[in-house]
């Protein structure tokens, strides 16, 4: 298996004297992020506007992946408790605020978040078993799923800690996919018909959706259970609910 170190790329614009409309081509740094010892290799997740904090993951030498923040020049790993045996990062917001999936030994999955060495277990809805965050924004509002499993797998979106997005008639699960600093999500709502994208929360006239900070989500098999990758930054993420599976 092969695994790759990742580089922050930090540009540099110049000015050209007196003339301020014109300036030079900008300039570029390649910042080599390291690998921890003891781990096979590591990929990034999120960088901060200001270019001075990264979340990723690392992977240890079974595949498995280990969040970690690096600020300052330094790399550490998520701190994790309470039976969980490691973290999974998936987003950051400009502020620092990691999410992501804290796992335990007998493989259950909660939501996280994370800010200035804490990590706080963010839980799952009511009567729900596993949940998975998806994104924060700059208001360190996280969203992503709620997930059981028995006697059938159903998701719903949801806005951590206890805000149900749920699920539109005709439709029979839905995911959370990503939040604007506006508070709007985006996400998608599985039915017998194929995947159907929805926006949620108030939409001003003329006002465009945007990504902010991380890799853009792959969006087919909203509700595909058949595969579960234990890491889940490749090229590009998978939806949540193609997690639930493991």
């Amino acid at each position: 298996m092969q695994f790759t170190r990742w580089l922050l790329l930090v540009g540099l614009a110049g000015s050209c004297g007196a003339f301020p409309a014109l300036r030079a081509a900008p300039t570029y740094q390649l910042i080599d992020l390291g690998i921890m010892d003891g781990y096979a290799g590591s990929q990034a997740v999120a960088v901060a506007n200001t270019g001075n904090i990264v979340a990723g993951n690392l992977i240890d030498n079974v595949g498995l992946l280990h969040a970690f923040i690096y600020a300052k020049g330094n790399m550490t790993v998520l701190p994790v408790s309470n039976g969980y045996v490691r973290a999974q990062a998936v987003a950051m917001n400009n502020a620092g605020v990691i999410v992501g999936d804290l796992i335990a030994s007998n493989n259950t999955i909660h939501a996280f978040s994370y800010f200035n060495g804490s990590i706080i277990d963010l839980g799952t809805l009511q009567q729900f078993g596993r949940s998975f965050a998806s994104d924060v924004n700059d208001s360190a509002t996280v969203v992503g799923i709620s997930a059981v499993s028995k006697p059938q797998t159903t998701t719903v979106a949801c806005i951590f800690p206890s805000t149900n997005l749920g699920v539109k008639t005709g439709y029979f699960a839905s995911a959370a996919y990503a939040i604007n600093d506006s508070g709007q999500v985006v996400g998608g709502q599985q039915g017998a018909n194929g995947v159907s994208l929805f926006l949620y929360g108030r939409r001003q006239p003329h006002q465009p959706l945007h990504r902010r900070h991380h890799a853009e989500h792959h969006r087919a098999g909203l509700c595909d259970q058949q595969s579960r990758p234990d890491h889940r930054h490749t090229a590009h993420q998978p939806s949540p609910v193609s997690r639930l599976q493991g």
